[in-house]
């Protein structure tokens, strides 16, 4: 459903998109794991005369584990929009870093679990200049 009733009375701005949110982060006891969150809002422009714009909720919710320069994160995030029109991409990503000294090495995973029809997987290398 549109946010207003009627064209005329619903929001618009002519910008290509923006969004806000927060998001955060619970330490579970004295373990090194923690349970990761974020909610917030979405909106873009749209090539449509009637509603030239879509708007969704944004949100994220997974787990971390941080140990010995070491980092697992598994994860699901995603936007939910009201035109269903492929506008509710959700995906579920796992992250493993491996921290040595100024170097960082990573694996990353991406399924697309919802209106996202793409399975990704990559792996590199950070170097950190300066400390």
């Amino acid at each position: 459903m549109p946010s207003g009733g009627k064209t005329g009375a619903a929001r618009y701005t002519d910008a290509p998109g923006y969004w806000i949110d927060a998001g955060g982060a619970v330490a579970l006891g004295s373990s090194h794991w923690k349970l990761t969150g974020m909610g917030g809002f979405y909106v873009w422009q749209t090539n449509e005369d009637a509603l030239p714009q879509n708007d969704a909720f944004l949100f994220g919710a997974g787990t971390e584990w941080n140990k010995s320069g070491n980092r697992i994160q598994s994860y699901v995030a995603g936007y939910v929009g009201y035109k269903n029109n492929g506008d509710k991409p959700v995906v579920f990503r796992f992250n493993f870093e491996k921290k040595k000294s100024r170097i960082i090495y990573l694996l990353r995973f991406q399924q697309g679990l919802n209106d996202f029809e793409y399975t990704t997987a990559e792996g590199g290398i950070k170097y950190i200049f300066l400390r």
